[in-house]
């Protein structure tokens, strides 16, 4: 299991986990954030507005609150998960 507390990334972040899940919380990122599980949920909060992110989302045997694919905007998340859920959630600054 992946555990992130509350944190500002200057730069991108990417988390990876092959048998476990990836939590985070109020994680903070100034351009992009890529999220890779396989038998494990992903789930937290990014601080910033859903419309500031362009997302491509892949699940394989799992539920997604995220589309699969969505905007051309300044930030960038990229999820993909095999077998587990994603719940992610936007919180205003």
């Amino acid at each position: 299991r992946i555990f992130i507390p509350a944190m500002t990334i200057h730069g991108d972040i990417l988390l990876s986990s092959q048998g476990g899940d990836i939590v985070f919380d109020h994680l903070n990122v100034e351009k992009a954030i890529g999220l890779h599980g396989k038998n494990g949920n992903i789930s937290g909060t990014i601080v910033g507005s859903y419309n500031d992110y362009t997302i491509s989302c892949d699940i394989k045997k799992g539920k997604s609150n995220l589309p699969s694919i969505k905007g051309d905007h300044i930030k960038t998340l990229m999820v993909s998960n095999n077998n587990g859920d994603v719940s992610i959630e936007f919180l205003s600054e």
